[in-house]
């Protein structure tokens, strides 16, 4: 079997399925980490998030090469609204304020999941700008509009040290929200946080599996954005 052969059939977790209690739906449990490489992804958008992607894709263009870009970089967005271009300049500014360190982006194979073959599964979550500072150490810029999305629970916190095991055995995850130019002391993964990352998400995922082997549909709080509700059979 083939690598992308592989991945047709791996069951996929991410940082939500970690998280995920004994009373979620096991119907929407199957479907979802058994979901083919390639499938519909469940990722909430609104405005804010797409002004942030926006801003997140401006800032690996601009670090193309090592570097400090400038504020000339970062164009004002024409295709934006009057607030949300507000919003972009200050999280712009916001992350020249906070990242004045060269940098350049290096791009892991996917954007969005990792493949661990010995395991057979799927670890899936964006990781924002990966890449290597001036004297060639690996860096995750984690940085956000605001501060909700570089807060790292238990489940977050393993999902990126998997994710960025591609990137070297020694990655620092620099954290920043942007709008308040706030950042965070680096978290540090090596070696050795990463081996007990894989053994906490291991054992969720193995619990997770089980459960989602049940395959019966319950009537909850997971019904609420299920993709699936159309072809419940709860609602039929």
């Amino acid at each position: 079997m083939t690598l992308d052969e592989f991945a047709e059939e791996a069951p996929r977790f991410t940082a939500r399925h970690l998280r995920a209690g004994s009373d979620t739906c096991s119907l929407r449990l199957h479907r979802e980490i058994r979901q083919r490489k390639g499938g519909a992804r469940n990722y909430g958008s609104s405005r804010s998030f797409d002004v942030e992607r926006r801003l997140l894709t401006d800032i690996a263009t601009a670090h193309s090469e090592l570097g400090v870009p400038d504020r000339a970089a970062f164009p004002t967005p024409t295709d934006l609204s009057a607030e949300e271009q507000r919003v972009y300049q200050a999280a712009m500014i916001g992350y020249l304020t906070v990242f004045p360190e060269p940098f350049v982006v290096a791009p892991l194979d996917d954007e969005w999941e990792s493949i661990d073959p010995e395991l057979g599964y799927r670890w899936v979550g964006p990781v924002t700008l990966p890449g290597l500072d001036s004297e060639g150490r690996a860096r995750v810029r984690l940085a956000a509009v605001t501060s909700r999305s570089i807060q790292l629970d238990e489940a977050a916190h393993a999902l990126i040290a998997l994710r960025t095991e591609s990137l070297g055995e020694l990655v620092y995850i620099d954290r920043a929200a942007l709008i308040d130019a706030d950042r965070l002391e680096p978290i540090v993964i090596d070696a050795e946080v990463r081996a007990q990352a894989r053994t906490w998400a291991v054992e969720r995922a193995e619990r997770l599996l089980a459960i989602g082997d049940d395959a019966r549909p319950r009537m909850g709080r997971d019904c609420m954005g299920c993709p699936y509700v159309a072809q419940c059979p709860v609602y039929r």
